[in-house]
């Protein structure tokens, strides 16, 4: 397999032996291409490792944001004073088990989004939006179908989890969720909320009630169905 000499996101020479360098699983920021002597590819790596170092060393948090974009100084960013910039660290995978019990919650969150292994952990997370990335995944669900936020019982809905408990939910949104996933609309059918009833309306169901419901929105989408279904039959 061809080798080229390429400069790594740590600014460091190694070899490229991706098929197609540039492409596929090469993560290099440029080559040693035909043509280029050693002594100026040495200068072109010189040159961007300077930059990038001053980048790195920046009182301007989106230069180090700049510089965390590329990869470069990770191990350093990742304690960096600006959320935006651990952030970054986060979404380029690295430093997850350092940044899962960061401070802020935006990048706590990167991490859920980018990563399951630290799941154990983030289930616990203080805020919600971690959390329900954690039941968007199907992991811990057992607990968080008690979560205190909404959302993230919905997400529990969402995966199909609980729905004889979660139809009784306090939540309209996490009640039409049980809806949308086909479950108890005998029951949802009646429920007191117009948003809940439409979205049985929508799946099809019991269209010969909703049809007639206290609701214009439930009577609207009730007999958008109806039509949608004798179109079906004649077809």
């Amino acid at each position: 397999m061809p080798r080229v000499r390429a400069l790594n996101t740590n600014g460091e020479i190694t070899w490229c032996t991706a098929k197609v360098p540039g492409h596929g699983n090469c993560n290099h920021i440029f080559h040693q291409t035909e043509g280029i002597s050693d002594k100026r590819f040495q200068q072109e790596v010189d040159e961007y490792n300077e930059k990038m170092t001053k980048l790195l060393n920046s009182d301007f948090w989106f230069d180090r944001l700049e510089c965390a974009r590329r990869g470069y100084g990770l191990d350093k960013l990742v304690h960096d004073e600006d959320s935006e910039v651990r952030a970054e660290v986060a979404r380029q995978g690295y430093g997850h088990d350092i940044l899962v019990h960061d401070e802020n919650n935006s990048v706590r969150y990167v991490v859920a989004l980018n990563s399951y292994k630290y799941d154990d952990i983030l289930v616990n997370d203080k805020h919600h939006l971690v959390r329900a990335v954690v039941a968007s995944r199907g992991h811990h669900l057992d607990k968080l179908i008690n979560d205190p936020d909404w959302d993230v019982r919905q997400e529990v809905a969402k995966q199909q989890y609980g729905l004889d408990t979660l139809i009784n939910d306090k939540s309209p949104e996490v009640r039409q969720e049980v809806a949308a996933q086909g479950y108890g609309h005998d029951i949802l059918v009646h429920d007191r909320n117009k948003y809940v009833r439409g979205e049985v309306a929508s799946q099809g169901s019991y269209l010969d009630i909703l049809s007639h419901d206290k609701d214009e929105m439930v009577r609207y989408l009730a007999e958008e169905k109806l039509k949608e279904l004798e179109e079906s039959k004649k077809n």
